[in-house]
């Protein structure tokens, strides 16, 4: 029996029985309840090892860990053998679940899980989306978006799993640890062809991966399939390098018979997917968030109906006005959410099966619980608890400092002298009246040389208040007016830069787009916050470098400015990197 020491506590695990192998590892249960142990059977590069206790020292927030469930399956500790060699690591273990990728098809979904009715997959989409909100919240980036790394309870809770290989960036020193894998059926455009072990990846592009999970639940297929009109049809990496799915203004695919049309859904799941699909095509930051997902999906399950003639299993938005799955087992013979029982109602001990999470507060009373859904054996005979009520994370609350009222003396003087001389006679108001000026004059000469002191709040409701904004406005005014773009740079650096943006290829650049990637630290004095800028030529070619730019607050101006830039990489060509 092999045995391995965790580094965290200095206990002891055995290793008891292997229960899955990979290409580069093993996962074991261990002797340490609800853990299990992935130990690596290949040698791993150095980065490996300060990249999982980055992971164990910053894990993200779980929306489930109070109610018993993990949803992100996060390292918990390195386990080292005895010569103090690291070789895997401590992670929970997750039983009773199904592959996402049985639960998106209709086939397999049919044979082991055929109460999953289209209520249950919108659910689940919301779920992923919830999780991935909670992951995204603490800039970590999922990289490798896939049906093989989703596992989904009969419940519609989901756990996200092999998060070792999410990218991981050091806080403090800013070293990226990379995410080396992929897959094509996910990967967003701005990916093709891309080496990913020479490219840091950014939050925006795991929105496109989401994007294309959400799709496969709610349609059963993948956006880029259909019937191709062109000549050589390409491969499903090819159409979405082009942005030819399914549903696009200019695509070059069309839906085939047995594919769902795009308005069953919800108007606003609609929007949302051409936001990602069309705009995110060139602008990969136009692509809906998690958060949108996860609120669009709630509202979209509320706004499902029960089917009046099939029953239960199915359901069907408002928006489209009749049920779908009924309309559709007519037109092609194939209903697949046939009732699991073979009748079209549901058995009345059906009834008292309890609902996918979040809905049983949202629906009406008069409306027929859904049933729970079927998971044949081995998992039928397992003990799979009840759904309770999940945690939707939403972001903490930004609160801002508001400025206290001043109490200044000489102006409540002014105020009093002011008042006292406005019902005195006119000789004596002339008098007071230049009293007045001659006070504010000296007021104003002796307050400009008075220094701020520290208990003044630093928080602004200027257009300035956001570090990021100030990076925007910098930029968008260096190719309109570069003296006002020059007093967004700290003191010590305007003189420098003042030689720089008079240079004469400011006058080439028509345009800067800024996109930021991650902000590292920030505080109510300074900010750290890489970006990514492309530049477009007048000339109609692009530039665009990466950078990490530092910002101070600056109580005086009651703004943001940016202090320096560094680690800038410099391209003649835009990947987004």
């Amino acid at each position: 029996m092999s045995s391995y020491k965790c580094e965290t506590t200095g206990e002891w695990i055995n290793l008891i029985q292997e229960i899955a192998k990979g290409g580069e590892a093993e996962i074991w249960t261990t002797s340490k309840s609800g853990l299990v142990a992935k130990i690596y059977t290949k040698p791993m590069i150095a980065d490996t090892w300060p990249k999982l206790r980055l992971m164990i020292n910053n894990p993200p927030d779980d929306p489930t860990v109070n109610k018993g469930h993990v949803s992100i399956v996060w390292p918990k500790c390195l386990l080292r053998d005895n010569s103090g060699t690291p070789k895997g690591f401590l992670l929970p273990y997750i039983a009773n679940t199904l592959e996402f990728s049985i639960i998106h098809h209709p086939k397999a979904r049919k044979q082991k899980a055929p109460g999953f009715n289209w209520i249950y997959l919108h659910t689940a989409a919301m779920n992923i989306a919830s999780v991935m909100q909670c992951i995204h919240q603490k800039n970590y980036v999922i990289g490798d978006i896939n049906s093989r790394n989703i596992l989904v309870k009969s419940n519609t809770y989901v756990s996200i799993i092999d998060t070792d290989s999410f990218q991981v960036t050091d806080p403090r020193t800013h070293k990226v640890y990379r995410c080396t894998v992929g897959v094509d059926e996910y990967r967003p455009p701005e990916m093709s062809g891309k080496d990913p072990h020479k490219i840091d990846r950014y939050e925006a592009q795991d929105r496109f991966g989401l994007a294309i999970l959400i799709w496969q639940l709610l349609f059963n297929d993948h956006p880029f399939c259909g019937k191709w009109n062109g000549r050589g049809e390409p491969t499903m990496a090819e159409k979405i390098s082009q942005g030819h799915w399914v549903y696009g203004a200019n695509s070059n695919l069309s839906p085939v018979k047995r594919m769902m049309p795009f308005h069953i859904i919800h108007p606003q799941l609609q929007t949302l997917f051409r936001r990602c699909f069309d705009d995110g095509h060139r602008n990969p930051h136009a692509r809906p968030t998690a958060g949108e997902w996860q609120k669009t999906l709630e509202l979209a399950i509320k706004d499902l109906q029960v089917c009046s003639v099939a029953g239960q299993q199915h359901y069907y938005a408002k928006s489209y006005k009749k049920c779908y799955w009924c309309e559709r087992a007519k037109l092609i013979g194939v209903d697949i959410f046939a009732n699991p029982s073979g009748s079209s109602k549901p058995s009345p001990s059906s009834l008292s099966s309890p609902l996918p999470t979040i809905l049983k507060n949202n629906l009406s009373p008069n409306i027929p619980k859904p049933p729970q859904p079927i998971i044949p054996t081995p998992l039928t005979n397992l003990n799979i608890p009840r759904p309770t009520q999940p945690i939707i994370p939403t972001p903490p609350p930004k609160t801002t400092p508001i400025p206290t009222k001043p109490t200044d003396l000489f102006i409540q003087w002014l105020q009093l002298t002011i008042a006292r001389f406005k019902s005195a006679p006119a000789q004596q108001w002339i008098v007071g009246v230049g009293l007045c000026i001659l006070s504010i004059a000296v007021y104003a000469s002796w307050s400009s040389h008075v220094k701020k002191t520290p208990s003044q709040p630093l928080a602004t409701q200027s257009q300035n208040s956001n570090p990021e904004n100030t990076i925007i406005q910098y930029y968008q005014l260096a190719t309109t007016n570069k003296q006002a773009a020059i007093e967004l740079l700290s003191v010590p650096w305007r003189k420098e830069a003042t030689e720089k943006i008079n240079n004469p290829w400011w006058d080439l650049v028509s345009k800067v787009e800024v996109y930021t990637f991650r902000t590292f630290a920030t505080s109510n004095t300074n900010a750290t916050i890489k970006v990514w800028l492309k530049y477009d030529m007048k000339n109609g070619e692009t530039a665009c470098e990466s950078a990490i730019f530092k910002l101070i607050y600056d109580a005086n101006s009651n703004q943001w400015l940016m202090d320096s830039i560094s680690d800038v990489v410099q391209k003649d060509y835009c990947d987004n990197t």
